[in-house]
Order: structure tokens, then C-alpha cells, then sequence
């Protein structure tokens, strides 16, 4: 589905510093198309109980739509707006992680090749 057809929507976003919500933004700004944020709030589970209430909808990434609390939700597959965020690691300054925080950089080039952009309603 392309952006402009849910543009007219009322969605359910986070506040406007928050990478969802920029990433959101700034592809709804790409496509030259503004959007209603109707409700903000500050964690996925609230949207998600939102959105099952039928009070707007929200673009998400893929781990959000594919929550077991989003399965009643509608999802559409967003058409040509990709909408991707750099992530970043801090580690010390000699370059040597506690080993804990290297299993975590392992995962990050599995995680570099995700795809996210759905967008959800119910």
C-alpha cells in the first residue's frame, strides 16, 4: 500500500524525537504528504491496545506487527517508502567489551539486513 492512501489516517505514534517516529515522518515528508499523529504514547503495548480499540493506526517496524498482541491487528505491507535507522555501539575506549556486550555486537550485522515498514490497524 502506498503512504498516500493511509496519509488521511489518524495515527498512534510515539513522541517526535523517537526513531520510529522519525523515520515515519520523514517518509511521509519524502512522499510530500502530511499526517495526523492523534494519539502519542510511549511504549508498543499501549499502541498496540490502542490500535486493537480502532483509534487510529500506526506504521511499525516488523518485530512490532509480528508481536503475538498485534495478531487481531490488520497489516498492510507499505509500498516503496523504506524506512531504515542506523544503529550505534559505544564500547570502551581500549576496545575490549566485557563479553556480554560482545555477544550483543555479534548480532548487530544479522540485524543490519532487516527490512521493517508495515503499517497497522484493526
Amino acid at each position: 500500500m502506498d503512504l498516500a492512501a493511509i496519509a488521511g489516517e489518524v495515527f498512534i505514534d510515539f513522541p517526535p524525537n523517537w526513531a520510529g517516529r522519525t523515520m515515519a515522518d520523514a517518509a511521509f515528508a519524502r512522499a510530500g504528504l502530511r499526517r495526523k499523529v492523534g494519539l502519542q504514547v510511549n511504549d508498543v503495548h499501549t499502541q498496540l491496545e490502542l490500535l486493537g480499540h480502532d483509534l487510529g493506526i500506526a506504521v511499525v517496524p516488523e518485530p512490532i506487527a509480528n508481536k503475538p498482541q498485534a495478531a487481531d491487528l490488520h497489516r498492510v505491507e507499505l509500498d516503496g517508502h523504506p524506512m531504515r535507522w542506523h544503529v550505534c555501539a559505544a564500547i570502551p575506549p581500549d576496545g575490549r567489551p566485557t563479553p556480554a556486550a560482545r555477544a550483543l555486537l555479534d548480532q548487530i550485522p544479522e540485524l543490519a539486513n532487516y527490512e521493517p515498514a508495515s503499517a497497522l490497524s484493526s
